[in-house]
């Protein structure tokens, strides 16, 4: 499924499940074995401010959450954010 950030109501959400090749052969503990990298994620944040600025609330999740992988991330995300509050 292509990325393509569009905003349809008052609500933001970004929702992030890990990257894995094998999404349709693996197990449900496999397909979210995933620990997504700084420069992965740092993809992601312009569009995050972007449309946090455009919406109501904004929401980020992570959905990789084999073996803690999703707090990880989410944490990496939030140092990325470090600092940024939409008006």
């Amino acid at each position: 499924m292509p990325y393509n950030p569009t905003v349809t109501t008052d609500l933001g959400y970004f929702r992030f499940h890990g990257r894995n090749a094998n999404w349709f052969e693996a197990t449900a503990s496999e397909r979210y074995d995933y620990l997504y990298t700084p420069d992965e994620l740092k993809v992601f944040v312009s569009d995050i401010k972007k449309i946090s600025g455009t919406t109501r609330n904004t929401l980020v999740m992570f959905n990789n959450c084999h073996t803690g992988k999703s707090v990880k991330n989410a944490l990496g995300m939030l140092k990325l954010l470090e600092g940024y509050f939409p008006a």
